[in-house]
């Protein structure tokens, strides 16, 4: 075995701070990025790249300019060089041969712009060149890691560094949930407001993924230290702790994984052999992995069975992410040979999204790490990439088998198959807690290997990786949402002066589709532009996104300018297909679809949009419209499936018309094609008077489907109508389970409220109102049912404090008749207040209950 120099295998005194501040530095780089909103920031991936840096740069230092590789670095490496390569400029030529799709896009798009100079293979050389400096900085602490970690005692500081940010994310979340807060330390409202465990990361599943590896390296602490010791105990504590803050993170896939890093863990410190007892370490690790399922099953055994019933049977499982695989597949086989350019999915992938996909959703990532690289670096790559993970390992790996190893090879490989479903590591807060836990697993092979790199050359190449990673920090600050945001900032002057501003972003990011539609929109709408200049930008962009709701509104507009009504609207139709705000595409185009001929432009073959439209129209009183277009319908989609749905339309319009006879034949020839009609069927109903029929026709459908909510709240309204609150109250406990967070139970809530009401027990049902107050502060309508309360409970000074509350969240004066309201409350509280000083009001409590009779005078009470 070879030996390190004396400067490498053990430090001296001089060196020792330098390394000292080296392992600080690597533990910043992971705490500061988690910290800090769990590295989603783009100031966190700068911060991680510095911080690494400078520990690879004091490590070298204390080494004397001495560097060790190790093989599992040469994975950053590789990405780093093939992100190098990604932004080579190439000639027209054998750019188009490389990369098709981006030739097609140089093509259709960049050419008429004048654009026509060489350009290299991402689609967005900014975000590549970003990635490059991540790679770099992952690649960094990585090296640094594994430098320190000869020593045990680095290791163990660089793994408790880990554990330690796993424990106060933890400890973060479980003061939020103390407090009930809803905002991040009362400051910071992530855009996801119901997340389950509030801690700086906005996303569950990368809270799981991080706790999965900072319990697994707490773990593999308590199982390389000694039993007796109470340290061990702390850290089994903090174990329990990290892993708990995992299943409560309700991530199915985290908390899958964090069962499989732990499973891994203990069946690879059972398969050590040692004279240390293997099986005396192992006992700890088993009880703190059944400690964390107890506790977590005692906090949140509920909504943690909830969340995992999502996925109990393998379709469910296969509809969730799986079936989107396919969908994100395409861009990987379109632009096979050298993939997007790193970095580039969220900006290049909408050209390949398809219908089917759930369009409300702007995809970042495609979830799956073989498919991120594949479609970002290409298919040969990808596979490389593998084989050279799969050979470090393999090689890294023989070297050494300590409790901490195996529990970072554990950890590491629980978040790695993490990423076969989720997106972790392509933020810096997971990513580089891995890197420094795969230094921590190379530990032993540097340790073991004396094969440091020449000083000279050393140092050159580091230098050259420390500039390229600057270019790449410099030149990903311009990033494509800092380019939508400047372009929309000059979008609202001049068009004029618009394009030529429009035009050098679009050189910067070639396949950013959203620059061509700001620039369209300023065309299209800003004084000087030009509706057939609109439509040439909106052309492109519709080929980089064509499911882009908001670019098919904006073509709407330039074509009703030039007076294409017809195509118009068409492309509102196709907004709406592409999930767009209906009230927002009706309230444009209705008023332009004069009639039926017209109006059916906006339903095209989609028979869904009838029912959007017919009662817009009725809403407007464009009645005839209305029953044109529904019956136009009705014939045109006669045999197909969704006719069902038009003849409840048809129902609900008998209804609104006062026929609930004739919306009774339409619902009973729905009911026969397989639609449920429950609902319209009770309505009709009632409305013949035929209010008991309308119960047992919502019994009978609730019996069927237990966990629908509407029908229930439909049911209890009926049931309280009839003077029978108590079975209303039955009705709404029994969906109780199938309702979330939120508007349904606020609105079960006060239902429940309202049957106490009826009864005239206004006391439980104020506490009610004030349950739904809770769940729902800032309503103005709650706080006025308490007032109503307040005031049937002759409490007339509570009363107007709800009043006056309510019309101060209203933000709006007091209408009449809520002053008159008020007037009366004060009067109210002005006797109470009178009569509570009355002297002789004061002598009435002396009465005893069964004094005499009415006009008997106050009589003495005797007493002892």
């Amino acid at each position: 075995m070879a030996v390190f120099p004396p400067s490498m295998a053990q430090p001296s005194r001089r060196t020792e701070p330098l390394r000292r501040a080296a392992t600080v530095a690597l533990v910043a780089t992971v705490a500061g990025p988690t910290l800090w909103l769990g590295g989603a920031p783009p100031g966190a991936a700068v911060l991680a790249a510095v911080l690494s840096a400078t520990a690879l740069a004091l490590l070298v230092a204390s080494d004397s300019g001495r560097l060790v590789v190790p093989p599992l670095a040469l994975l950053p490496l590789s990405v780093a060089g093939l992100c190098a390569l990604q932004l080579v400029p190439l000639p027209p030529a054998l750019l188009a041969l490389l990369s098709p799709p981006l030739g097609e896009l140089r093509a259709f798009a960049l050419v008429p712009l004048g654009l026509d100079g060489w350009r290299p293979l991402s689609h967005d050389p900014p975000a590549t060149a970003a990635a490059l400096a991540g790679s770099l900085s992952a690649a960094a602490a990585l090296v640094a890691a594994a430098g320190l970690c000869r020593s045990r005692t680095r290791r163990r500081q660089l793994a408790a560094g880990i554990g330690l940010t796993g424990l106060a994310v933890a400890l973060i979340g479980f003061g939020h949930a103390l407090a009930d807060a809803s905002t991040l330390f009362g400051v910071y409202r992530f855009q996801n407001g119901l997340l389950p465990f509030l801690t700086p990361f906005g996303n569950p599943n990368h809270l799981a993924a991080f706790a999965t590896l900072a319990s697994a390296l707490l773990l593999g602490l308590a199982a390389d230290s000694h039993p007796q010791r109470p340290r061990q105990a702390l850290r089994l504590a903090a174990a329990v702790a990290v892993g708990a803050a995992a299943f409560l993170s309700l991530s199915r896939g985290g908390i899958a994984f964090w069962c499989a890093g732990q499973l891994a863990l203990l069946l690879l410190l059972l398969r050590r052999r040692d004279a240390r007892g293997t099986a005396g370490r192992a006992i700890p690790v088993a009880l703190a992995v059944g400690a964390v399922a107890l506790v977590a099953g005692y906090l949140a055994l509920d909504r943690i069975g909830a969340e995992l019933a999502t996925v109990d049977t393998v379709e469910k499982l296969r509809s969730s992410k799986i079936d989107l695989w396919p969908m994100f597949s395409r861009p990987a086989l379109a632009a096979w040979l050298t993939g997007l350019g790193r970095g580039t999915f969220a900006v290049a992938f909408p050209r390949w999204q398809t219908p089917h996909s759930t369009l409300t959703f702007t995809f970042e990532y495609p979830e799956n790490l073989p498919l991120q690289l594949a479609t970002e670096l290409g298919i040969p790559a990808a596979v490389g990439l593998v084989a050279v993970a799969a050979w470090a390992t393999l090689r890294t790996a023989r070297a050494g088998n300590g409790p901490l190893v195996l529990a970072a090879w554990a950890g590491v490989g629980a978040l790695v198959l993490h990423d076969l479903f989720d997106f972790a590591l392509e933020l810096p807060a997971c990513a580089t807690a891995a890197a420094v836990a795969l230094g921590i697993a190379s530990g032993p092979w540097v340790e073991q290997h004396e094969r440091p790199l020449r000083r000279t050359p050393a140092l050159a190449g580091l230098a050259v990786l420390a500039l390229l990673a600057v270019l790449g920090l410099v030149r990903g600050t311009d990033s494509a949402a800092r380019a939508e945001a400047r372009l929309a900032a000059h979008a609202t002057g001049d068009a004029a002066s618009v394009r030529d501003e429009a035009r050098a972003l679009v050189d910067r990011h070639p396949a950013d589709a959203v620059l061509y539609r700001i620039a369209g929109w300023t065309e299209a709408t800003r004084p000087g532009g030009q509706p057939r200049v609109a439509l040439a930008w909106l052309n492109r962009a519709l080929f980089l996104q064509p499911l882009d709701p908001d670019t098919h509104r904006v073509v709407a507009r330039a074509l009703f300018q030039l007076g294409a009504a017809t195509q118009a609207l068409v492309e509102e139709r196709l907004a709406l297909e592409s999930g767009a705000e209906t009230a927002t595409v009706l309230a444009e185009s209705l008023p332009r679809a004069r009639d039926v001929d017209a109006l059916w432009n906006l339903v095209g073959e989609t028979p869904s949009h009838v029912d959007l439209i017919v009662p817009e129209l009725w809403r407007r009183g464009r009645i005839d419209d209305a029953r044109g277009l529904l019956d136009r319908a009705l014939l045109a989609f006669e045999g197909r499936p969704e006719s069902a749905a038009l003849t409840v339309t048809a129902a609900r319009i008998r209804l609104q018309t006062g026929d609930p006879a004739g919306a009774l034949v339409l619902l009973d020839t729905a009911e026969q094609a397989g639609q449920d009609v429950a609902l319209p069927r009770a309505e009709a109903l009632a409305r013949l008077g035929r209010r008991r029929d309308a119960i047992r026709t919502l019994e009978s459908a609730i019996a069927r489907k237990p966990g629908d909510a509407e029908i229930a709240f439909a049911l209890a309204g009926y049931l309280v109508a009839e003077g029978r609150p108590a079975l209303a109250r039955a009705a709404l406990e029994r969906i109780q389970p199938f309702l979330g967070a939120g508007g349904p139970r606020t609105r079960l809530v006060l239902t429940q409220a309202e049957t106490y009401r009826v009864e005239g027990r206004y006391g439980r049902a104020l506490d009610l109102v004030q349950t739904a107050m809770r769940l729902a502060p800032g309503e103005p309508g709650l706080h006025r049912q308490a007032a109503e309360l307040y005031e049937a409970l002759k409490r007339p000074r509570e009363a107007l404090h709800e009043v006056e509350v309510a019309v101060s969240l209203s933000g709006q004066d007091a209408d009449t008749g809520t002053r008159a309201w008020m007037d009366r409350l004060r009067t109210a509280v002005d006797t109470e207040t009178f009569r509570a000083l009355d002297p002789a009001r004061g002598l009435d409590g002396l009465e005893p209950p069964d004094a005499g009779t009415a006009g008997a005078g106050p009589q003495r009470v005797q007493g002892r």
